[in-house]
């Protein structure tokens, strides 16, 4: 068995060079995807994991999605690559093919123990809204992991029983409102990792004139990953191969405890005033720090781990609410604050009117309360619950 701390390719060393050939913003995607694919490492879950990219076109939402294209275990492939795939595609139904034939075409087979990679995830959450929870329901199914089944009048019953689990890793451009509603009628299985635009035109301007072509640098990066990939599997011993027998305790604990909680408050649908339970987001995302804690050759949860799920809960929200409350939560921003100086604390680029707008929205979630603040100007400011207020034991994340 290898030991992953002693290899040139260990977790620490591959993410640098990612920062180093691109930016910190693809380094901190790169962990976040490299940590849910490992999940696929643990015996035990019975369901998938998904993690979406998501960000404005033009971000590179794409580029730690290329790192993972050839990796392979033992001969067979870690990943299963798909640009364009439907609902339909897990399960094949085609009126003029065969059994035979229907079961070459099927894909939950095919991705079986492996990562779906999906590069342009933006049409599973478009159309109408019918549409849309349709093809939620269905990936909703599909990643319950234990097979899946269609009937179609052309033929009858077909699907698979058993251990169907695989990783879901895909990119996005920023959801509308319809599709976060429609997931949350269904039941939600994905988190998401924010990813900004590059800061300035001027770091634009650098990359284009002064640094090497994109392709040579996701060459650089994708060799370097799959080497790592491969060390970890090879160390561990590949699909399911890793009990773990420590629970998380103390401050890993709660600092996930408090993550779902937020994350669970904050994308629950305001027309039905419904929210989710709190055990699968949970679930999620501390598989997803477990798979951090394989990576750096541990099989105990320590609270760097819990930095990656920090991120994901930050991202796992409507767009309209991110900005809004990462800046409520910020240790850095005084509580009660107005919405005046919400303007000066980062992610909140909004006028005044919008940001007031928000508050009554937090307020709707249950985040807090917006109250007249006694400095006889009728000014209202917005006081978060303590039950949401950052832990001081956890460092609020970065995105970039």
């Amino acid at each position: 068995m290898t030991n992953l701390d002693s290899t040139a390719s260990n977790l620490d060393a591959v993410l640098q060079d990612v920062e180093d050939v691109f930016d910190k913003r693809i380094a901190l995607v790169t962990e976040a995807v490299l940590s849910t694919k490992t999940t696929l490492l643990l015996d035990g879950p019975d369901s998938c994991e998904g993690i979406a990219v998501v960000g404005p076109s033009g971000a590179g939402k794409t580029t730690a999605l290329d790192f993972l294209k050839g990796a392979e275990f033992n001969d067979e492939e870690l990943v299963y690559w798909s640009d364009d795939l439907t609902p339909a595609a897990f399960v094949s139904h085609e009126p003029s093919k065969n059994e035979e034939e229907l079961a070459e075409y099927d894909l939950l087979p095919k991705i079986r123990r492996k990562s779906l990679v999906n590069p342009d995830m933006a049409g599973w959450f478009s159309g109408s809204f019918e549409q849309i929870r349709s093809t939620m329901a269905t990936i909703a199914r599909v990643m319950d992991g234990s097979g899946y089944h269609r009937d179609t009048g052309s033929h009858g019953s077909r699907g698979y029983d058993g251990d169907y689990r695989f990783a879901l890793i895909g990119a996005t451009t920023p959801l509308d409102g319809r599709a976060w509603s429609a997931m949350g009628h269904v039941g939600n299985r994905l988190v998401f990792h924010y990813l900004p635009r590059k800061a300035s035109p001027h770091e634009v301007a650098v990359d284009v004139f002064e640094g090497r072509e994109y392709g040579e640098q996701v060459a650089e990066c994708q060799t370097e990953v799959i080497s790592f990939l491969r060390n970890v599997w090879e160390h561990y011993g590949g699909y399911g191969s890793v009990t773990w027998d420590s629970a998380a305790h103390g401050e890993v604990r709660d600092g996930i405890v408090y993550l779902a909680h937020l994350v669970a408050y904050c994308r629950a649908p305001t027309e039905t005033g419904t929210r989710e339970g709190e055990h699968r987001i949970m679930s999620s995302l501390r598989n997803i720090a477990r798979g951090h804690a394989l990576l750096c050759g541990r099989e105990e949860l320590q609270l760097d781990d819990v930095q990656v799920s920090s991120r994901l809960a930050l991202s796992t929200m409507h767009k309209e609410r991110r900005g809004i409350v990462r800046a409520v939560v910020d240790p850095e921003t005084p509580n009660p604050i107005t919405s005046k100086d919400l303007r000066t604390h980062r992610g909140t680029d909004s006028t005044r009117k919008t940001l007031r707008k928000r508050m009554d929205l937090l307020e709707t979630l249950g985040l807090g309360q917006v109250v007249k603040k006694d400095n006889g100007r009728n000014t209202e400011q917005f006081a978060l619950k303590d039950e949401f207020v950052w832990p001081d034991f956890l460092n609020f994340p970065a995105f970039g």
